[in-house]
């Protein structure tokens, strides 16, 4: 294995392509455009399906979409007739779980995918590191401890790795939390211009922030041994709520009472009445819709054609074409909405959120730069999120995670 290379993977949530693409075209973020010139740049980076938090981040830590995982988040379950509503679940081995079969040492820095799932709070082996109330500055920081040989907190214990770990995951969710423009970190936008720009300004912060982790490592010894990853679950799909936007979750409903169904629409843990024809779920935005009773394909594609043609829809898949993603057939309809409406009954004014189909949720930020990456590349074809995970194994002259399904994005790497 090469012994010299490191790998770092940061993940900045809800980083959609299209917040860069703004702040690269006003200058607002010098250091990752510099970068760019550095690395290796992704135009065409795509995320998965779901495109909701633990779906992704854990695709994207074993290489593999949900039908391999097992997690969609939110889905109802015709076996048992119940809402499964999932969290951290993950039926594949992952980066740091692969890593460390094969002898690489790793760290997590808050990565929650990799909590207790290869790396593990009081293990000076392979720590867990998170720190309560953190943002993306403490973060940077204990990254930069690890790197330096520093002492770290792990759990309650204060420990020294006398080596950095050959396999860094590092996640920050500032974008993600300014993004829903839900008054965390930035006061609530009134208009979807200034949610961008709330989004814009935090975005120019850790950018800075970058810059300046990144000159204090330029000191260390191992700075030229470092292959650095930056990377993002899913993009931001805006909506806005108002007695007239209500009415395209309204007019949906109408179209299965005129059909005749009875529906409920179901939270997780809950499960609908014996006489109901279709449960609703939602994580968020779109509709995921599923029949109580298996119905013929020719009667879920009669329903899609007919809601394909409203107005308030912007596209709709049935859970065979999601599952034809590499994900699970997790419902018989997913219905995701036309930009900028929302179905639900209550929601904020103005919000966004990216459990959608629109490519605004869709189409990721992706970046890579340092040892054995090209310089000053853009790649242009699709790429998916999954990809990086091969990748980084690549760059460690390790195997990819056992039910990786990613592909070795060779076209960014320095020939051997």
């Amino acid at each position: 294995m090469n012994e010299d290379r490191h790998v770092v993977y940061i993940n900045w949530d809800g980083f959609a392509k299209y917040y860069y693409d703004i702040a690269t075209k006003r200058g607002l973020i010098p250091v990752l455009d510099r970068l760019r010139d550095q690395g290796v740049f992704f135009e065409n980076a795509w995320c998965g399906l779901p495109a909701i938090t633990n779906p992704m981040q854990t695709a994207i830590s074993s290489g593999a979409y949900a039908g391999k995982t097992g997690n969609v988040k939110l889905h109802y379950d015709r076996k048992i007739r119940q809402v499964i509503d999932q969290r951290h679940e993950n039926r594949a081995e992952n980066l740091a779980q692969s890593f460390w079969r094969q002898g690489l040492s790793v760290a997590s820095i808050h990565h929650f995918t990799f909590e207790e799932n290869g790396t593990y709070a009081g293990d000076k082996e392979r720590p867990y590191i998170a720190t309560s109330d953190s943002n993306f500055i403490q973060r940077f920081s204990e990254l930069y401890r690890l790197l330096a040989s520093e002492k770290v907190h792990t759990g309650n214990t204060l420990v020294e790795l006398g080596a950095p770990p050959r396999f860094i995951a590092v996640y920050m969710d500032d974008l993600d939390t300014v993004g829903h423009n839900n008054g965390k970190l930035a006061p609530a936008a009134a208009s979807e211009e200034g949610r961008i720009e709330n989004v814009l300004w935090r975005l120019n912060q850790m950018d800075s922030a970058l810059g300046i982790f990144l000159e204090k490592v330029s000191a260390l010894p191992i700075c030229d041994r470092l292959s650095f990853f930056l990377i993002t679950d899913h993009g931001m799909t805006p909506f806005a709520f108002s007695p007239e936007t209500k009415m395209a979750y309204e007019y949906l409903l109408a179209v299965l009472k005129d059909r005749g169904y009875r529906y409920e629409v179901l939270v997780g843990g809950q499960s609908p009445d014996a006489s109901t024809d279709v449960v609703l779920c939602s994580a968020g935005l779109s509709l995921m819709l599923t029949f109580t009773e298996a119905m013929p394909i020719s009667q879920i594609a009669s329903l899609k054609e007919e809601l394909e043609g409203k107005w308030y829809v912007g596209k709709v898949m049935t859970g065979r074409e999601i599952a034809a993603t590499g994900s699970m057939d997790f419902c018989d309809l997913y219905i995701s909405p036309a930009i900028p409406y929302i179905f639900k009954d209550a929601a904020p004014a103005v919000g966004a959120t990216h459990d959608s189909l629109d490519d605004s949720a869709l189409r990721i930020f992706s970046l890579m730069w340092g040892n054995g990456i090209r310089k000053n590349t853009t790649v242009d074809t699709r790429i998916r999120n999954i990809d990086f995970a091969p990748t980084m194994a690549k760059l460690l002259d390790a195997e990819a995670p056992a039910q990786n399904e990613g592909r070795l994005i060779a076209e960014a790497l320095e020939e051997e």
